[in-house]
């Protein structure tokens, strides 16, 4: 378990000294107790995995199965999980108990180890928006990668930075980029996001601007291949409403196969935009309202 993260990692009673007292000199380690059986620990893995991932190695995770180690259950006198201990400085310095949000265990840890887990970027990501309104792409690109060069894990700005170079059009440089990025990092849904926009925008980028293809539709108003490369190319020049409004309206004047099509070409821009997006938000609740209407 956890063998590919050095952050999140298995504890028992043989290893206990060296794997949490003697490293929580340098670290807080939140010991988790655990046991498969219960349904609330697996609610809890997922949200300490992500803030041990955000923490920059001041963070570790160690995992006791309470059912192999019940000595040290014992001890510690666990009489419910989940339920999750600080060590910092050698010392048990705090504990709680149950599933608590991501925001509740991060005040916790911060609180203990008396400082914050990680810098507020928001103004960098504020800046790195105007630009992109701006269409600044070269300027984005040079505030990303020596972003990147100290914040080398840093989903948003992965994302973006992929979202940049197809905006740039350098394929080659989005492609090695994708390359070196983690398994970790590459299947993050921002980043997955972020990959499948970019496909888009290579699919299209040798098809016919967008009069020709208005053109085409007009003397053949119901071929779908035509239609859907309509709002494909609507889509990768990033005018999202005219893509999702085009397919909509097609979607209802289109015959049964033909719907399909353009609903699967719907949810793969829902995809590449991401579930937070309020473009996403918007026409995922148009479409279900024309499908149920």
């Amino acid at each position: 378990m956890n063998s590919e993260n050095i952050n999140i990692f298995d504890v028992n009673e043989k290893n206990f000294q060296s794997e949490v007292i003697d490293i929580s000199d340098e670290s807080i380690v939140l010991i988790d107790f655990w046991a498969p059986w219960c349904e609330p620990c697996k609610q809890l893995t997922p949200t300490l995995t992500e803030i041990a991932n955000e923490g920059h190695g001041k963070i570790k995770i160690a995992k006791i199965n309470i059912d192999e180690n019940q000595q040290i259950a014992a001890q510690l006198k666990i009489q419910s999980i989940p339920t999750v201990f600080a060590v910092y400085k050698k010392k048990i310095v705090d504990a709680f108990q149950g599933v608590l949000p991501k925001e509740k265990i991060v005040q916790f840890i911060e609180k203990n180890l008396g400082e914050k887990i990680s810098k507020d970027f928001t103004e960098f990501f504020d800046n790195i928006k105007n630009l992109n309104k701006e269409k600044k792409y070269n300027e984005v690109l040079d505030h990303l990668e020596s972003f990147l060069a100290e914040n080398s894990e840093n989903i948003e700005a992965v994302s973006l930075l992929i979202e940049c170079l197809g905006n740039l059009h350098d394929f080659e440089g989005a492609k090695t980029f994708i390359e070196s990025l983690s398994e970790k990092i590459k299947t993050d849904p921002a980043v997955i996001s972020s990959i499948t926009r970019l496909e888009i925008i290579i699919k299209n980028n040798e098809t016919s601007p967008i009069e020709d293809l208005l053109e085409d539709l007009k003397q053949n108003p119901k071929n779908i291949e035509i239609i859907i490369k309509v709002g494909e190319k609507y889509f990768s020049t990033q005018d999202y409403v005219s893509a999702f409004e085009f397919l909509l309206e097609k979607f209802q004047a289109s015959k049964k196969d033909d719907k399909k099509i353009i609903k699967e070409t719907l949810l793969k821009f829902f995809d590449a935009l991401g579930n937070d997006n309020e473009h996403t938000k918007n026409y995922r609740k148009k479409l279900s309202s024309i499908m149920f209407a």
